[in-house]
């Protein structure tokens, strides 16, 4: 056996991953990380490069394929929220609630709660209005709930719109901003 092992049937965008999904193609290189490798970063690690070999086991220690690596944390950045949906009254104000999710991947409760726990300190997001790619205003939530009123859209756009495109990252104390939902509404 030459340790070349063949993947099929992979699921794609596991765990918040959804975001890594696109650029990958037949034949790309894949490299197994034990437990060891995959410790977090704690806060004075973050940003240093180092370096790693990749050693099968019961062979000899060869530097030839060592890779640089810095970690920036990426494991510690919430995941993007999910299920988007807007609402419009007869005045063009719009309310939108989402869902969130959490990057830890606990187990969901048994006791029906709605909500996976949470890994962050508080809930925070930033909900961002765009105008043709150009964000053109952040609404900060304390909740998984928004609103847009019909003023603040004729401020931003000159009238109320019939769609608009929203973007809504979860914001960490540790990290900043999250992986965003971008959808159009």
């Amino acid at each position: 056996m030459d340790g070349t092992w063949t993947l099929s049937t992979l699921l794609r965008g596991r765990k918040g991953t959804e975001f890594a999904m696109p650029g990958h193609a037949v034949g790309d290189v894949v490299y197994y990380l034990d437990s060891l490798a995959m410790d977090r970063a704690t806060d004075g690690d973050r940003t240093l490069s180092r370096i790693y070999v990749a050693v099968p086991s019961g062979t000899l220690f060869d530097s030839t394929g060592a890779v640089a690596f810095t970690n920036y944390g990426k494991g510690l950045r919430p995941w993007a929220p999910t299920m988007l949906h807007v609402e419009r009254d007869v005045s063009d104000n719009i309310t939108g609630t989402f869902l969130r999710r959490d990057r830890l991947g606990q187990e969901w409760p048994e006791d029906d709660a709605e909500d996976p726990p949470m890994s962050e300190d508080s809930e925070s997001y930033h909900v961002i209005v765009y105008d043709t790619g150009v964000a053109v205003r952040t609404i900060a939530v304390t909740s998984e709930a928004f609103s847009y009123s019909a003023a603040d859209q004729s401020t931003d756009f000159g009238s109320p719109q019939a769609s608009i495109d929203f973007g809504i990252v979860q914001v960490s104390a540790v990290y900043g901003d999250g992986i965003e939902l971008r959808e159009v509404a």
